[in-house]
């Protein structure tokens, strides 16, 4: 089979993702990076390693989603219906664990943005006023980190029995 449709719009929108996961990640690099320009506090210290910790996980997480998809095209047999059947059900059950990763960048995202904004807008008010608020809905609210451990352990353990 030269072309099969669902196999397109299921790597697709895998890639669609991974795009938007390593999007993601570049927000957070800008976030510790301004970080590093304001005097270092324990809040400041505490939100930039949870950000180092969230950024490696959907970092693996994008690592893994590669790594299954290599799988699936890679034993360099010549591509037949079998094993574009096996391309798609691969892509359809990292649909779903993306769907998931797309949920966490969302709600990532929503939360980075407004601290890059506080960050180019005073990072004194950042001090005094936003750290300690923040470094608490983070680890207490939103849990995006935690939410990133679970995303790769469910990856992980999928992988692990060979279905995605």
């Amino acid at each position: 089979m030269l072309h099969n449709l669902d196999e397109e719009e299921r790597i697709k929108g895998i890639l669609t993702v991974l795009d938007h996961n390593f999007k993601v990640v570049i927000k957070i690099n800008e976030v510790i990076s301004r970080l590093t320009e304001k005097r270092v506090t324990l809040e400041e210290k505490m939100i930039r390693i949870y950000f180092h910790k969230l950024a490696a996980n959907l970092v693996r997480c994008g690592a893994s989603f590669h790594e299954l998809l290599a799988e699936a095209y890679g034993d360099n047999t010549t591509r037949n219906e079998q094993k574009t059947k096996m391309i798609v059900e691969r892509a359809a059950g990292l649909l779903s664990r993306a769907a998931a990763l797309e949920e966490l960048l969302a709600a990532s995202e929503s939360i980075i943005d407004d601290l890059i904004k506080i960050l180019r807008y005073d990072l004194n008010f950042l001090e005094q006023y936003y750290e300690y608020g923040f470094y608490n809905k983070l680890t207490n609210e939103s849990d995006l980190f935690g939410r990133s451990e679970q995303l790769l352990e469910s990856i992980d353990k999928n992988s692990s029995t060979g279905i995605a």
